[in-house]
């Protein structure tokens, strides 16, 4: 009996071949986003959990409260590890690590690369983290100074085919490494990013070159601890003890400002409370909930869409079923029978899914920067294979077979099934309702995010950033320094040339709190600092709003800081004039230094956070970076000058420079990811509504064939038949609309709350959506009036 079923259903759809197409092209393009978007949600729940120990393993982190706002840094002062270690005998293992963003490695033969990712760490960090070693002892490959790993990639680059166990290498001009191991480049669904380890003990006072001592518990930059608890450990109460453990290293005041957490490693991905300084993508949980509500959302827009071209057919199909049921067939029947067809139809479709999702995986992955794959062999993905398949073919199946099932075979014999109709069509009025819903919604979250984008790229930040490169200089004599900035200025092709700490938007190793030394505040604040040269207010075109710039000379002599307005709103300063000569304390970098200048504002952070206090020192040990300001002629020769000059210069360096505009960009990488998301979507559900759409055309078309005729055969014209059909999807189209635009609204105004600098919704947001949902309906419509206008009123009378 099944194989007749499937016999007559695979005849039934090789003679509506039409209906067919569409409802495999509906349903494939649904279980398609389905499917990608169960890769990615799979990819992003995946984040480290291959380690052996994932459960088991933590990282230790800060929170600094200030104003009574909560900051929330992944990073611990270096002595951590080792005072975990001495007070915490039980645990099982404890590893430490120091993220070095990059810098030169310099070959025996005098070649250079340059490096990304520099990752200190101690011996116990290949025992913790499951990181596959390819060649080496895992036990001692990091144990004691002088010794690195080299990811595999990296390894090729260095030294080829050559075995590059044994060699030598030197990294920024200061450690001199022996090479004790190879390792697997770190996946992609890790928060470790690296290129090279090298072990703890190399990490020095030395290497660091700053004024601070590592070891101090002041002290706080990239260096993270992480612990594995054993079996008798219970994380809550060791959270708990790290207050007291806070307390006794740091002091009594400790606990006012600061606490240690323990922060499972399954939740360092999702943690959005350290995304300012974390250098991984941090992705909400959140996020990852909306992606798979989408892809629901979709399948179940396309299976509305079968729903309606399946109701909508079965007044043609309605004779079959009356002489079924007069023959004896009982409804359960023929609903196995549709079952049986809805079930051929959902199978090809996840085949013809499979075919789109490998054809669309290279593009989704270039502009969402990923790297997913589908593999058929996983049998987690066949699995949900199988389950989308038979969940399609009851979501689709059931009210379809049910419909038709409940025939009545008199009824349907003597041609009366058209009058009896009506319940149905007002259901599938509802779905194409949902069906617009659901496309507008996703309009309107495109369009809102596209303009915050947007926003985001025009809003000046308070700062020139055209025609400006940034590069990197390593640790280097600052006499070589001034000579590079000598021979650049001397080109007429440059505009400005300075050396620093960082860049505006990037705060890198120096923040810490600060204290205006004549005023009282009852609230103790912090600062990022930027150690910089003379030439960096210039070259950056910022603007003074009282006092003078910072001279280096006078600098030696007598420090002189220049602050923002920002830190002045600290204490309830408004004239800027009122605290040049005030003397500032700047906790380690300075103990006190004179306000010689106050600048305007501009965002030293990405245009998703306020603008923080921010104070300009000068001191040449702190300038490992620069920019130029190029005046926009000869851009390519003047690059190549730069380029022959600074090699000249810094012979064992790699002159990598990056546009200032290339960097901005960077800030709103996420934010891009979730316009690219949304676009996709968007189409797609406009492309299913529209699937939808020709449905109840079609159903309201095969109702209305007789009423054209006759209204033909009184006189109608074209006109009067389109306005006729037009009537028909005034209603929905409006109540989706209605729906829409608050519930979209709302949604994206929460999603925009989170942006320190914003856009507000406007009207024209919503007759946007208005436009292209009119556009799109009117579309398909129109091919199905126009056909029913054109259509010879005898065929449609002849019977009458």
């Amino acid at each position: 009996m099944l194989r007749n079923y499937f016999k007559t259903a695979y005849r039934n759809l090789i003679r509506n071949k039409l209906y067919a197409s569409i409802n495999v092209a509906g349903l494939a393009l649904g279980v398609t986003c389905c499917l990608i978007i169960f890769l990615l949600v799979r990819f992003e729940l995946s984040y480290d959990n291959f380690h052996e120990s994932a459960e088991d393993t933590y990282r230790i982190t800060n929170r600094f409260t200030r104003n009574g706002v909560d900051n929330y840094f992944p990073y611990t002062p270096f002595p951590t590890a080792e005072a975990l270690r001495n007070d915490y005998p039980e645990l099982e293992r404890v590893t430490q690590t120091y993220y070095n963003f990059g810098g030169n490695v310099l070959l025996p033969n005098n070649e250079t690369f340059s490096v990304k990712n520099v990752l200190f760490a101690d011996h116990e960090f290949l025992n913790v983290f499951d990181f596959d070693l390819i060649d080496g002892d895992i036990n001692t490959c990091l144990l004691g100074p002088g010794k690195v790993v080299l990811t595999e990639s990296f390894a090729k680059t260095l030294f080829g085919k050559e075995n590059a166990l044994g060699k030598s290498v030197e990294l920024n001009n200061a450690l001199t490494l022996g090479v004790t191991g190879i390792v697997a480049d770190p996946p992609d669904n890790t928060h470790f990013d690296f290129t090279i380890l090298v072990s703890y003990k190399s990490f020095s006072n030395d290497y660091y070159e700053l004024d601070a001592d590592i070891n101090d518990w002041d002290m706080v930059d990239n260096g993270t601890t992480y612990v594995v608890l054993s079996d008798s450990q219970n994380p809550e109460g060791f959270e708990a003890s790290l207050q007291d453990f806070g307390i006794k290293y740091r002091g009594e005041k400790f606990a006012e400002y600061g606490a240690f957490y323990s922060q499972p490693l399954s939740e360092i991905h999702f943690d959005e409370r350290y995304s300012q300084s974390a250098h991984h993508a941090i992705t909400a949980k959140s996020t990852i909930a909306g992606f798979a509500i989408i892809g629901l959302i979709l399948l179940l827009a396309a299976c509305i869409n079968f729903i309606n071209l399946s109701t909508a057919q079965s007044v043609t199909r309605a004779k079959e079923v009356g002489i079924r049921k007069v023959m004896g067939a009982g409804q359960g029947l023929l609903v196995y029978q549709f079952l049986s067809e809805v079930l051929i139809i959902t199978s090809t479709s996840v085949v013809v899914a499979i075919g789109l999702a490998e054809a669309f995986l290279p593009m989704v992955n270039e502009l969402m920067s990923l790297n997913l794959s589908l593999n058929l062999t996983d049998p987690v993905i066949y699995l949900f294979l199988v389950i989308l398949i038979i969940l399609v073919s009851l979501l689709a199946g059931l009210y379809p077979g049910f419909v038709m099932a409940r025939f009545k075979p008199v009824k349907v014999l003597r041609s009366k099934l058209m009058a009896s109709t009506g319940r149905g069509i007002s259901l599938r009025k509802f779905l194409v309702i949902t069906q617009f819903f659901i496309a507008q919604v996703l309009i309107i979250s495109t369009v809102v995010v596209f303009n915050q984008i947007d926003f985001f790229k025009s809003k000046s930040m308070g700062f020139d950033s055209e025609y400006l490169i940034n590069f990197g200089l390593g640790i280097k004599d600052s006499t070589d320094k001034v000579l590079f900035k000598q021979q650049l200025k001397q080109s007429p092709n440059v505009r400005s040339v300075s050396i620093f700490s960082s860049p505006p938007t990037q705060n890198m190793h120096l923040n810490g709190p600060f204290r205006l030394l004549n005023r009282e505040s009852p609230e103790k604040h912090r600062a990022f600092f930027r150690s910089v040269d003379e030439d960096y207010i210039d070259t950056y075109n910022l603007e003074l709003a009282a006092g003078i710039d910072i001279d280096h000379e006078i600098s030696k002599t007598e420090p002189g800081v220049i602050v923002n307005e920002a830190l002045l709103r600290k204490y309830n300063i408004d004239d800027p004039s009122e605290v040049i000569s005030e003397p500032i304390n700047g906790s380690w970098l300075f103990e006190r230094a004179t306000i010689v200048g106050v600048m305007k504002d501009f965002h030293n952070r990405s245009l998703q956070n306020e603008i923080t206090p921010l104070i300009l020192f000068y001191n040449p040990d702190y300038h490992w970076r620069g920019s130029i300001s190029l005046t926009g002629t000869n851009v390519s020769e003047t690059l190549s000058h730069i380029e022959e000059v600074y090699t000249r210069i810094f012979p064992e360096n790699t002159f990598d420079y990056q546009f200032e505009n290339d960097r901005l960009a960077m800030l709103y990488v996420q934010e891009e990811k979730t316009f690219t998301a949304f676009q996709i979507f968007s189409a797609i559900a406009v492309v299913i509504c529209c699937l939808g759409l020709f449905g109840l055309v079609s159903f309201i078309a095969n109702q209305k064939i007789k009423e054209v005729g006759i209204r033909k055969v009184l006189g109608a014209n074209i006109l009067h038949i389109l306005k006729l059909f037009g009537q028909q999807f005034a209603s929905p189209l409006i109540i989706a609309f209605v729906i829409a635009a608050p519930l979209g609204y709302y949604f994206m105004n929460y999603w925009l709350n989170e942006f320190a600098y914003r856009i507000e919704i406007g009207l024209m947001t919503f007759a946007l959506t208005a436009l292209i949902s009119i556009v799109v309906a009117g579309v398909v419509v129109s091919y199905h009036s126009l056909k029913s206008a054109k259509s010879n009123p005898v065929d449609a009378l002849r019977y009458e």
